[in-house]
């Protein structure tokens, strides 16, 4: 990935789930810090170490599950419904058909 990266094949270096001790090993003896490291980061596990970790380095965390405890807030947005119009109405598809012609 780093010859990639230095003849302009990539415009980033990405690697997932090292954590601290990890990262700071591939870190200390890689040429290219990776620029984003994919982890699993919510409410419940916020990572706040690998967090300070990673900004000495100059590394973005990508969470990897960052909806946990939203989940039910979420599915309480749910209408059911579309944004637009109903493609399943008659009224509508008849609309359109006395449109169409």
């Amino acid at each position: 990935m780093e010859e990639a990266y230095k003849d302009g094949k990539v415009r980033a270096i990405v690697v997932s789930n090292f954590y601290p001790d990890r990262f700071i090993d591939i870190a200390t003896f890689c040429e290219v810090v990776p620029a984003v490291n994919q982890i699993e980061t919510h409410l419940f596990q916020q990572q706040k170490t690998a967090k300070s970790v990673m900004q000495k380095y100059g590394t973005q965390i990508e969470s990897r599950g960052p909806f946990a405890e939203d989940m039910e807030k979420l599915e309480a947005l749910d209408t059911a419904h579309g944004l637009f119009f109903s493609h399943y109405d008659p009224q509508t598809v008849a609309w359109f058909m006395s449109v169409a012609k």
